[in-house]
């Protein structure tokens, strides 16, 4: 009994307790645009200098809820005029499963009018864009 118990344990340690799980927080300030595609889906357009820009596109896959705490999307307007917005980002990469996936995404804006609806693509199940109700 002691013996099976001491396997059972080592297997469950193996299994579970060396996950590569990593949560990751990344902030991108100097925020000049935001685009909501579909979804959970969401880019932006950072400010790198005077009128250069680089986009960065936010994942749509939200993390299960058997992976953990899952926060979803929150869209918060709390930037003051003249300032530039900003975006927390919260994920998990969990290469033993399914890679990485959204648990978080915090978009500052300074008003909803700031969010602007983006494209998609499905290929040949179609393609649109989103349009924004503000």
């Amino acid at each position: 009994m002691f013996k099976t118990t001491v396997i059972f344990v080592m297997i469950t340690f193996f299994l579970f307790g060396c996950s590569d799980q990593v949560v990751e927080e990344k902030v991108y300030s100097n925020v000049a645009r935001v685009f909501w595609h579909e979804g959970n889906r969401y880019s932006v357009f950072i400010e790198l200098e005077e009128g250069v820009y680089d986009r960065v596109s936010f994942s749509g896959r939200l993390c299960s809820k058997t992976r953990g705490v899952v926060e979803g999307v929150t869209i918060v307007s709390d930037v003051p005029p003249g300032e530039l917005m900003w975006v927390r980002e919260k994920t998990l990469d969990d290469s033993r499963n399914r890679g990485v996936c959204l648990i978080g995404l915090e978009i500052h804006l300074h008003d909803i009018q700031d969010l602007e609806g983006g494209s998609w693509d499905h290929g040949k199940f179609g393609r649109g864009s989103t349009v924004s109700l503000n």
